[in-house]
């Protein structure tokens, strides 16, 4: 089981490498900032969700493994905002659409703040 783990972590490992490579290659100013924080497979879902296939309505949750909400922004990471169906639980899609809608303030808030005479503030429409 040992050897199983350390060839996981290993692939892992080639994949975020070959990932940085790609991404560096083709964004090259991404060099010295980029940091890969995890590298997903199947294995990572059945891990993280207890569901190998990745379904979103056929996991469990203990109080210890994923909070039950998850905010958009990233300690350490300025100027990106999360979203996706994972954010509130079960997640899916009304879970990802409020999660967008969500990103689409935050980012409406930065942009405000970042550039305040030229930027218009983005406000729902109601049909």
């Amino acid at each position: 089981m040992k050897d199983d783990a350390k060839q996981y972590g290993s692939l892992k490992a080639k994949i975020a490498e070959k990932l940085t490579h790609a991404l560096t290659r083709r964004f090259p100013q991404t060099a010295d900032g980029l940091r890969i924080l995890d590298v997903w497979t199947p294995a990572t879902y059945s891990e993280y969700t207890l569901s190998e296939a990745g379904t979103y309505m056929a996991f469990g949750f203990s109080s210890h493994t994923v909070p039950s909400f998850v905010p958009g922004k990233i300690k350490g990471l300025d100027n990106v905002v999360l979203a996706t169906q994972w954010q509130k639980i079960p997640g899916g899609l009304p879970g990802a659409a409020s999660a967008g809608y969500a990103a689409v303030q935050e980012i409406d808030r930065l942009c405000a703040a970042a550039f305040p005479r030229r930027l218009p503030r983005l406000r729902p429409s109601v049909s």
